[in-house]
């Protein structure tokens, strides 16, 4: 077949146009004209805390700050480490608390309804089972005009941890799910410090 001028002209850019879509299906098989990943803004700036004193490791935002209070404070000695909670009106606070692990079968809600006494608004406050990768878990809700306090005890191998989540009532209820999942997050390490250790304190 005899291609006239006119012919040539029409096909001229076809090796062009060819090789236009095919760099076109490679690139958006690539992912490259996509967007930034949805998954990388979907990462939680989290950290997993190792504590290997009180043996135990636990999972907060990258944004809550440790603090440093002294061992002379009763209620936060050098079995307790507690973070700073961000809040825009009346910041809350994470404390872990390490005790040595209670023995019987009912020594956990014991160890539970023994700290809830020194807490005034803790009258009728319901106690409830919590599945826990650890071993048995019990959890608690106190409330009064100011704040709200979210409790989780936990029976480990070797000792008993308890996670308090101390809040304005609604920072605490927005906030659930990620209580919650920090304190499903707590992992009793192999090497957890002696029970004599914990009884001194």
């Amino acid at each position: 077949m005899t291609r006239t001028p006119a012919t040539r002209q029409r096909y001229a850019g076809l090796p062009l146009l060819v090789l236009t879509l095919a760099v076109l299906l490679i690139v958006s098989g690539t992912g490259c004209l996509h967007g930034p990943d949805r998954d990388e803004k979907q990462i939680p700036r989290e950290e997993r805390y190792i504590d290997a004193m009180l043996g135990f490791s636990v999972i907060h935002p990258l944004t809550w700050e440790r603090i440093k209070t002294p061992v002379a404070v009763p209620e936060f000695s050098d079995r307790s480490i507690s973070w700073r909670i961000p809040a825009e009106n009346s910041p809350g606070t994470m404390l872990v608390r390490v005790y040595p692990a209670p023995a019987g079968p009912d020594a956990l809600q014991k160890l539970l309804a023994q700290i809830l006494e020194g807490k005034t608004v803790a009258a009728g406050a319901e106690i409830a089972a919590y599945q826990h990768a650890v071993g048995a878990a019990l959890t608690t809700t106190i409330h009064d005009q100011q704040s709200s306090e979210r409790l989780f005890a936990i029976k480990g191998t070797h000792n008993a941890y308890l996670l308090s989540f101390s809040a304005a009532p609604e920072l605490l209820e927005k906030k659930s799910a990620l209580f919650e999942r920090i304190a499903e997050s707590l992992r009793e390490l192999q090497q957890a410090p002696p029970r004599e250790r914990l009884d001194r304190q």
